[in-house]
């Protein structure tokens, strides 16, 4: 809606018409102008007695006609009376009284609105009353009209006149305005209007004297005041926590009108430059630019009816002209547009519907309704949303049948664009096949929208298609496993730094920043499925594109795409810091916790219900990773807050009302409580564990194998975690169960991560499935327990043929160190030779481990393996005996002396205690091992 202007107090002076026209045949159409006039606010002016003398004639008809500020002439085949003819003087013409007013009107320079009834016209009385005389008069009057310069229109009925007296509304608005000049000065622009009127009957026009200028910024602020005035007062009648449904769709359907207030407004000038804008289209869009959207739509719903009639008319007309019907129809797509931004969808979907009925096959129609089911679709309940987006989809491939590319190739290359837009949409919500036969629909359509939209001819265009393509792209990537879901998220990447060519940021600042967000989430997603090097390039490139956003997303201009963007941003720096070590891996994920935070600021639970509970989400996973990597209470401290977060989400990620997201963050919750619950020791340690047992059986209420089958399994690995856990720390048979409900996760899990498909979860739950076996085989005796741990070393050899040292060296160096630790225990449970085969290999393993973890970048874990080699070449030199054995006894002690150079008393008592008691027993080995017969050593001794 328009703000009115503080100061101005505008004069509310009646504009008066004068109604010239004969009294006797047009009598009912005088008073149809009459009362039309009325309804408008104007005040009519009729002359119905005259004195018989010419010069008393002239002198009051033009003292009244002066004083009016516009004349409305009807002209029909009656001449009607007239001055007495003796009383003209010398060489003047003979004229009607009618006649006069108009020549009076002319010299006066006042504004004439002629109408001219045909012969056929339904005049009150018959014309043939008059004399031959003065029909001969009347219809050489009616020929110098035809023939002369002035402006006329042909009227066909009464109910024809009616509608053009209706049309002069707004022009004679602008008549009142001119007369309260003098006290309106700043109007002055707003003087009177001619309208230009269609072709009516046989080729009869109007015209303007007067160009108009569309001033776009203004109409800009217009529609954005519309937009965002309509949907702050809809969400202020809502209740925030229990209409937040409401809320959340009202405030998707304000960020798409106001994206697509450029769209319509490169559509009014593009309208106005083809020759399609009829007098109703120009009309409206003048009342747009100044007085706003509620005035336009005035306007345009009270004639729509006529033009309803014309264009059913045109429809039927044998040869019609498609021009003429498309200059009718503009100002219903007007109308419709300006609807949308009034959040009245029903009335606007209806409108669009008729219109395309109307409009036969003209794509412009066809592709704007399409792609107003497409947004409604996308903010709608899912099942209306999907049978919209399906109808959007049905009207693109209509279109493209009725308009080929030969035919129109801008329109086709339209239509291809929208098609892509509403497959996409249509294609993320369905899994499996379907939903990527869909995306990869939507992909070639944009390749097909791109034969015709180049970067040479359509820039910008082409441009809006390359973003559209690298969405398709990245959500059809994320959905391929191995190298080719990788192959097209790197096309997706190369289709937004083409949208980037042209959308740069000092041409066009928002729709960079969008684009730059874009290419942030397709760079993050392909990072985080490349391994090493690679992955880190491409998160950190992620991460400066998001960067790249916020130099225009700011918080202060445009609030919920910086929350968004720095939610987004937060998601690169939490990938990017759980694949770094040490300090430099905890800072990015310190600022991807600080990232959070920040859109929490403007993502509140008030405001934005949803956004902040998936922000706290996030949050929840970064402040997890954060603590697992801190030890001691400010690991803890980090960790509570983590599930501090999570509890948060679920006040609003309910499994009635999102199931999916409730499922989610039970999931994550598990895992806080579960890494928690690993550092309490006790009853309150197990709690937690157990707290996180139950979260995830929570998860897999909604995360079923038929339906969402690697959240399914993602679970089932995350449930077999804390399962293990908690068998680990129970004994007896309760342990065992427990340990093996973890082995049987892990396998449930394995059904849906293979390695074809899913190779970096498949390798992880291998190794999580080694750790179970292991735990469970050393629990166990006799064979039984040996094929646990044979098992549990077959499975970290699997995972060792993803977990490559080149590729993932912190995952391959761990899985290294508990193949060392599977490896020795079933050495020493093996004998002879076999058992030493096995303990080399254990040896082997950890001094594999050990090329990565350094005590440089990751003391503890080097501690910790380092005091494992220790063990195994302790167990080995006791076998084998002799020099070789003594050997072997003293590369234990060393290992353990090396350990100690972490384990300090201060930092780490327990490891330094443990480790300090296996040296000391490895060293009492060692002596004996010294003194026995036959050891050179010893003899020497």
């Amino acid at each position: 809606m328009s703000k009115p202007e503080a100061g101005l107090h505008p004069e509310t002076k009646h504009a008066e018409i004068f109604i010239s026209a004969t009294s006797g045949d047009l009598r009912s159409v005088r008073e149809i102008v009459k009362q039309g006039l009325l309804t408008m606010g104007c005040f009519p002016v009729e002359q119905t007695n005259f004195p018989p003398d010419y010069r008393s004639v002239h002198q009051m008809l033009e003292e009244r006609i002066a004083k009016c500020d516009a004349v409305i002439h009807i002209v029909g085949q009656r001449y009607g009376a007239e001055p007495d003819p003796a009383s003209l003087p010398e060489g003047t013409r003979r004229r009607s009284y009618t006649q006069w007013e108009a020549e009076i009107a002319r010299l006066l320079r006042k504004k004439l609105y002629v109408f001219v009834c045909p012969e056929d016209f339904p005049y009150d009385q018959a014309p043939d009353i008059e004399s031959e005389e003065k029909r001969a008069l009347q219809q050489a009057y009616r020929g110098q009209i035809a023939q002369g310069k002035n402006l006329r229109t042909t009227i066909r009925s009464r109910e024809d006149i009616a509608v053009k007296v209706r049309e002069l509304q707004f022009e004679l608005e602008k008549l009142r305005k001119r007369v309260s000049l003098v006290h309106r000065r700043i109007f002055a622009l707003l003087a009177v209007l001619l309208i230009v009127l269609g072709a009516i009957g046989a080729g009869v026009w109007w015209t303007a004297l007067q160009a108009f200028h569309f001033d776009r910024n203004r109409v800009r602020e217009e529609l954005t005041n519309e937009i965002r005035n309509e949907a702050q007062q809809r969400i202020a009648k809502l209740n925030p926590v229990e209409d937040w449904r409401q809320i959340k769709q009202l405030e998707a359907e304000e960020t798409q009108q106001l994206a697509d207030i450029d769209r319509d407004l490169d559509r009014i000038q593009e309208t106005s430059k083809s020759g399609e804008a009829s007098v109703a289209y120009t009309t409206a869009i003048k009342l747009l630019q100044q007085k706003g959207v509620g005035e336009a739509l005035a306007f345009l719903d009270s004639t729509s009816p006529e033009r309803a009639t014309e264009i059913e008319q045109q429809k039927n007309r044998v040869g019609r002209e498609e021009e003429e019907l498309h200059k009718l129809l503009q100002p219903e797509l007007l109308n419709a547009s300006l609807l949308e931004k009034q959040f009245r969808f029903t009335e606007a979907e209806a409108k669009y519907r008729t219109i395309v009925e109307d409009a036969g096959g003209w794509a412009e129609p066809r592709n704007l309704f399409a792609e107003f089911l497409r947004k409604r679709g996308e903010v709608v309940d899912p099942a209306k949303g999907n049978a919209m987006l399906r109808e959007a989809i049905d009207i693109c491939q209509g279109t493209l049948a009725l308009n080929p590319k030969t035919k129109a190739p801008q329109e086709w290359a339209q239509s291809q664009n929208n098609l892509g837009n509403a497959l996409w949409d249509l294609g993320t919500r369905f899994g499996g096949e379907e939903g990527n036969q869909k995306l990869q629909a939507a992909v070639d359509a944009y390749h097909h929208a791109l034969e015709v939209r180049t970067k040479a001819d359509l820039p910008q265009d082409w441009a809006q298609t390359q973003n559209n393509l690298g969405n398709a792209l990245d959500d059809l990537g994320m959905r391929s496993g191995g190298e080719e879901g990788n192959q097209k998220l790197q096309a997706a990447v190369d289709a937004y730094h083409h949208a980037l060519e042209i959308r740069t940021k000092a041409d066009l600042p928002q729709d960079w920043a969008q684009t730059q967000n874009n290419l942030g989430t397709a760079l993050d997603d392909l990072g985080t499925r490349s391994g090493g090097e690679k992955g880190n390039q491409k998160l950190q490139a992620a991460v400066d594109a998001y960067h790249h956003a916020l130099e225009i997303y700011t918080k202060a201009d445009l609030p919920q795409d910086w929350a968004q963007t720095q939610n987004n941003l937060g998601t690169a720096l939490h990938d990017l810091g759980t694949r770094s070590g040490g300090e430099e891996g905890n800072q990015k994920l310190q600022a991807a916790v600080d990232a959070y935070q920040h859109a929490l600021e403007v993502q509140t639970k008030a405001d934005l219900p949803q956004d902040w509970a998936q922000t706290q989400n996030n949050l929840g996973t970064a402040l997890h990773d954060l603590g697992t990597r801190s030890g001691g209470e400010e690991g803890n401290q980090k960790l509570q807050a983590a599930v501090d977060a999570f509890n948060h989400a679920l006040e609003i990620r309910t499994k009635a009302d999102l199931p999916q997201d409730w499922a989610q963050t039970q999931n994550n919750l598990g895992t806080a409580l579960d890494d928690l619950g690993m550092r309490s020791g006790d009853e309150e340690g197990n709690q937690k564990l157990q707290a996180a047992v139950d979260a995830y059986h929570h998860a897999l209420e909604v995360f079923t194998k038929a339906d969402l089958p690697q959240d399914w399994a993602a679970t089932q690995n995350n449930l077999g975690n804390a399962l293990a856990i908690l068998g680990t720390r129970s004994g007896g048979e309760e342990g065992n169960q427990k340990l093996q409900a973890a082995v049987d996760a892990y396998h449930h899990a394995l059904e849906i991560y293979t390695k074809a498909d899913l190779p970096q979860a498949w390798a992880r739950t291998q190794y999580n499935l080694g750790i179970a076996l292991w735990d469970l085989g050393t629990r166990s005796r006799g064979e039984e327990g040996n094929q646990k741990l044979q098992a549990a070393v077959d499975a970290y050899h699997r995972a060792l043929e993803i977990y490559t040292k080149a590729d993932l060296p912190q995952a391959w160096a761990q899985t290294q160190n508990n193949l060392g630790i599977a490896l020795d225990d079933l050495g020493t449970r093996s004998g002879g030779e076999e058992g030493n085969q096995k303990l080399q290999a254990a040896v082997d393993a950890y001094q594999q481990a050990l090329e990565v973890q350094t005590k440089a970048d990751l003391p503890q874990a080097w501690a910790q393996t380092q005091k494992n080699l220790g063990k195994a070449l302790d167990d080995l030199g006791t076998r084998i005996g002799g020099e070789e054995g003594a050997q072997t006894l003293q590369a234990a002690v060393d290992a353990f002396n090396r350990a100690l150079e972490i384990y300090t008393e201060p930092d780490f008592p327990q490891d330094r205690a443990d480790t300090t008691k296996r040296r000391d027993a490895t060293l009492a080995d060692l002596a004996k091992a010294k003194r026995a017969p036959g050891n050179s050593a010893a003899s020497r001794q």
